[in-house]
């Protein structure tokens, strides 16, 4: 009841909002919830390529990108996959690398 899709699942990405700052195209989105293990990366890129393609309907320079996520979060049902992720990463002496987003 008052869902927003057939499948009685409510999206992940609330809204985007998109302004003009200076001279250029910044985007804010957001998320209701992202898995970060399956999904943030991707999302992260698909956000950079529809912040691209109206910078550039709008023949304006793409500015900042802004994410914010209510939930970022794992599945149980993917531990197994992060525990091993995180061990070859250790292996490779990898477990001091951060990403900046």
């Amino acid at each position: 009841t008052g869902h927003l899709r057939p499948s009685g699942k409510v999206p992940c990405l609330m809204y985007m909002w998109f302004r003009i700052d200076g001279d250029a195209l910044i985007l804010h989105a957001h998320w209701r919830g992202n898995d970060v293990y399956k999904k943030l990366l991707m999302n992260l890129d698909i956000m950079g390529a529809v912040h691209s393609y109206v910078a550039k309907r709008l023949d304006l320079p793409r500015g900042r990108y802004l994410h914010s996520s209510d939930s970022l979060h794992f599945y149980r049902s993917d531990v197994e996959h992060i525990e091993s992720t995180v061990d070859r990463l250790r292996e490779q002496n990898c477990a001091e690398s951060t990403l900046a987003i």
